[in-house]
């Protein structure tokens, strides 16, 4: 008889903590997958990010983030951390509408530090994961950076500005190159890097 060349694992993965529809998912440099945003059985944003740890998913903890609004944007950063953007909407007293979060670590909770607040606060956004763990933010009203160092988001420089707001079809190539179709029907392109010759004004501290 032939013998099985691989047995499958049985063992069901981990269920979400709070069900969602249309979130987004980001494979961490942690192993972890981080599940953020979506909607839940009632229409309302869900607000609660989670993480499965691989292989099995596993799950890893939950955080609840301090809403000032919908959701509107995820993206990865330095050591596994996942950047995420509030858009407008009810908002409770002292959040901020940009949150660092951190996974937990073995046996501890995650880590939600709120950064400093976009004013105003914009009306569409769209987020690219960017270079150097600095992702990058398109507004209605702005093109910024997030700065790792500082943790706050800084403009992108004036060479950006007039950027048409991105719509669902966008894609990055690579972290330093950004392509979408704008609002205005045309295809448009983004090259950033903090270390290459696009660079704007990022200068690590250390140099």
């Amino acid at each position: 008889p032939t013998k099985p060349v691989m047995e499958q694992d049985s063992a069901a993965p981990a269920s979400l903590k709070v069900g969602r529809a249309n979130p987004t998912v980001l494979v961490l440099p942690t192993g972890q997958v981080f599940i953020g945003g979506g909607i839940g059985k009632g229409g309302a944003p869900v607000t609660t990010v989670e993480w499965l740890t691989l292989p099995g998913l596993t799950s890893a903890g939950q955080a609840d983030l301090c809403s000032a609004g919908t959701v509107q944007g995820f993206a990865p950063t330095e050591e596994g951390a996942v950047l995420a953007v509030m858009g407008p909407g009810p908002a409770k007293a002292g959040c901020s509408n940009v949150h660092l979060v951190r996974p937990p670590a073995s046996g501890s909770r995650a880590v939600v530090e709120e950064a400093p607040v976009l004013d105003p606060p914009p009306l569409r956004i769209h987020m690219f994961q960017g270079a150097q763990a600095s992702p990058v933010l398109i507004t209605d009203s702005s093109t910024l950076r997030w700065n790792p160092w500082s943790a706050t988001f800084v403009s992108l420089g004036a060479n950006a500005a007039g950027l048409s707001v991105p719509t669902a079809a966008s894609a990055s190539a690579s972290p330093g190159l950004a392509l979408w179709l704008g609002e205005d029907d045309h295809l448009w392109a983004l090259r950033f890097d903090t270390r290459g010759p696009y660079a704007t004004d990022f200068v690590h501290p250390s140099e």
